[in-house]
Parts: structure tokens; C-alpha cells; sequence
């Protein structure tokens, strides 16, 4: 008898464990749809707040970003955790934001979308058109500072919102450190999108180390060291790998490991960052895959623009 009753309570507890093998996947995934749903309809409930408000306001043009003043103001029932919402002069919304661990986009007059692989590698290539705001296809060489160009994607990861892309080459070939901001300006007057200069904190968490602007080191980048790696140097440069960052940087780059040489006699460009301990000198990205500090005086490097955009324009 109690052979029996131990076979029925081996046989239950076999069924119940073929049953929670079958019904909790199910669950499971009824559960992420849910959540999913849930994430969707937030983002359409502040999509039109957003439009709402926009259609009140003179200045068309907005920017929202979360945990921001500007985004306090809008009533909605759930908050993302991060994100960026932009408006444009005819009320039309984009938003990148962060649900938890769900990414959501929406693009113009498209619905809102969750997507995966939301983080971008390090030099991956962006054909983009300042001027028009979008992704394009018509690139070409000779667009320097208008039209469709190639931009360098860095330090991205899946809790921005917002992605950092710079130009492969420079608008402006020579100038002073001083008047950068001058040249920067006049250079991308016509764009859509506000233009910066990289700075050597972001040259930093790219190449994986901590750079001491207060010194007259060098920082080659595959080496991180005053030294260059003799496999990334002078023609020798199968281990190169930042050439996207000093890219067209020179006439003679690619001997340096650099993607293509440049017809403009340069050698390099600009960071936004003063030495620290000598206020007379400014770090800029030379022709051979380094960082350096020099002289503001020195007209050798030129301007090389930065962009920040959400990730629903490029995703």
C-alpha cells in the first residue's frame, strides 16, 4: 500500500513539474507583453501632453529632457526614468526614453517602438545630414560643412538616450585654440543641431584611460602611453585601433593607422579642453594617433564638430 501511495505522489509531483515546464515560459511572456504594453502607453500618454502643450506655445521649437524643469511641468501618470523628448515647428514629436529596462523610440509621425541593441560601438559610422536633421544616403567627400557627411559614433551605452557623433574630418583646416568657437560657429551656422568640440575627459573613456590635463604628457591611443606601439606607428599599423578618431587628421594619417589621409595641409584638431596647469596651452588630437598639449597660438590644427542627438533620429 504504501509502494502505491509513494508511486501516485512520484507521479503528481512529475506532472506538476511538466506542467510549471510548460505554464511558467507562458506566464513569463504574458507578463513582458504586459509590461511592454504598459511602457507603450505611457510614452503615447506623454507624446500627447507634449502635443498639447506645444500647440499653446508661440516658440514651436521645444527640447524636454527628464528630471529637467522644463519636463517637471508636464502631467503625466508615469515618468521614464531617462530620456529626451524633442519638438519640432510643426508640433511633430520624437522621443528617445528609458522604461526600467525597456528602451522605447518614436520617430516622426511614427508610432512609438521598443528596441533592443540600443547601444552603439565605438566608431560606428552615421551618414547624416545636420542641415535636414536626418540619417541620409547621398553622402559624399566633397560635403565639408553642409549636406550629407560621415560621423564617428562614442561612448554610447544603453542608459543614454542621447548619442555623441564626430564629424571624420575638419570644417575649418588651421586656427588658434581662441578662436574655435568663432570658427565652430560660422562653420555650422546653417545646421539644425547644436555643434560642440570634444573634450579630453570623452578622448578618455573611449581609449580607456585617465588622461591628466594638468601635464605635458603624450597619450597615444592604442598604447595609452607617451610611447606609440611599434605596430601602430609610422607604416607599421596592424594594431591600430582608433584610426576613426584622428581620421583625414592629415595628408600623411593613414601611414599612422588613420582610415583616410586628408588633401589639406593639417595636422589634426582641436579639443574644448585648457591644460590645467598652463592656461596658455589646449589639447588637440595630432595626424599620429595621440593626444597632445600645445600652444593656443599654434594655427597647425583645425575644427572638428560634435553633434549630441537622440536615438530615435539614427535608430
Amino acid at each position: 500500500m504504501k509502494k502505491k501511495v509513494l508511486i501516485i505522489i512520484i507521479s503528481v509531483i512529475v506532472v506538476l513539474a511538466l506542467l510549471a515546464i510548460v505554464l511558467v515560459p507562458i506566464i513569463i511572456k504574458k507578463q513582458i507583453e504586459k509590461e511592454k504594453n504598459e511602457v507603450l502607453e505611457n510614452t503615447l500618454e506623454l507624446v500627447k501632453v507634449v502635443k498639447s502643450v506645444c500647440d499653446k506655445e508661440e516658440e514651436k521649437t521645444l527640447k524636454y529632457v527628464v528630471g529637467e524643469e522644463s519636463f517637471k511641468n508636464l502631467k503625466v501618470s508615469t515618468i521614464p526614468d531617462s530620456g529626451v523628448i524633442e519638438v519640432d515647428d510643426e508640433c511633430s514629436v520624437t522621443v528617445s526614453l528609458i522604461y526600467g529596462e525597456y528602451s522605447v523610440i518614436k520617430k516622426l509621425n511614427e508610432n512609438p517602438k521598443i528596441v533592443e541593441d540600443y547601444e552603439l560601438e565605438n566608431g560606428s559610422v552615421i551618414y547624416f545630414n545636420p542641415e535636414t536633421k536626418l540619417v541620409c544616403d547621398d553622402y559624399s567627400a566633397e560635403n565639408i560643412k553642409t549636406g550629407c557627411m560621415k560621423w564617428y559614433v562614442f561612448n554610447d551605452s544603453k542608459t543614454k538616450n542621447e548619442v555623441s557623433l564626430i564629424l571624420d574630418h575638419n570644417t575649418t583646416i588651421n586656427t588658434k585654440w581662441d578662436k574655435r568657437e568663432d570658427k565652430l560657429s560660422s562653420d555650422t551656422s546653417s545646421w539644425k543641431v547644436q555643434a560642440r568640440l570634444i573634450k579630453v575627459e570623452e578622448i578618455g573613456s573611449i581609449i580607456d584611460t585617465k588622461i591628466d590635463t594638468g601635464s605635458d604628457k603624450f597619450y597615444f591611443f592604442d598604447s595609452k602611453q607617451d610611447r606609440p606601439l611599434k605596430t601602430c606607428y609610422n607604416k607599421n599599423i596592424e594594431d591600430c585601433n582608433y584610426g576613426w578618431l584622428y581620421d583625414k587628421s592629415s595628408s600623411t594619417c593613414k601611414d599612422y593607422g588613420c582610415l583616410e589621409n586628408t588633401e589639406s595641409e593639417t595636422y589634426g584638431y582641436w579639443t574644448d579642453t585648457v591644460n590645467k596647469k598652463d592656461e596658455e596651452k589646449a589639447w588637440r588630437v595630432y595626424f599620429d594617433g595621440r593626444l597632445l598639449s600645445t600652444n593656443k597660438n599654434d594655427i597647425s590644427s583645425g575644427i572638428r564638430p560634435v553633434i549630441d542627438l537622440q536615438k530615435s533620429i539614427i535608430k
